[in-house]
């Protein structure tokens, strides 16, 4: 038996085995993605004390957060007190519908990416 009749008999173990490492590769991936988002996102609240410290009355920043969770929200607001600062709260959209043209099918396909950022406002009070 030579290596290429191995290989034939053996060809689908070889692409389930291909399909689950691939599989997990893109997992660890995803997930080492969502870690570094989510360490650079508590870098930026760890600063907010700073922010808040270093802004003179009447300067006005704006803050964009990559995430709509009130929590991370409310965390990097907790230094700017409402008796010193003015906050506006709003959103902005990243994305949207995005359409396919599939050549095999002749069919178009549409799908929905829409992501949300926080934008914050914040004015120190004289």
């Amino acid at each position: 038996m030579d290596y290429m009749d191995f290989f034939h008999q053996h060809f689908v173990a070889f692409l389930i085995i291909g399909v689950v490492l691939m599989c997990i590769f893109c997992t660890l991936l995803m997930i080492a993605i969502s870690y570094y988002r989510i360490k650079k996102l508590n870098q930026v609240i760890a600063q907010a004390p700073q922010i808040a410290a270093s802004m003179q009355p009447g300067q006005t920043i704006v803050k964009t957060l990559k995430t709509t969770n009130d929590e991370k929200v409310s965390a990097f607001l907790v230094p700017f007190t409402a008796d010193k600062f003015s906050i506006n709260v709003g959103s902005r959209k990243i994305g949207g519908t995005r359409i396919n043209y599939n050549t095999a099918s002749q069919m178009y396909s549409r799908y929905d990416d829409t992501r949300y950022l926080t934008v914050l406002t914040i004015t120190k009070k004289s």
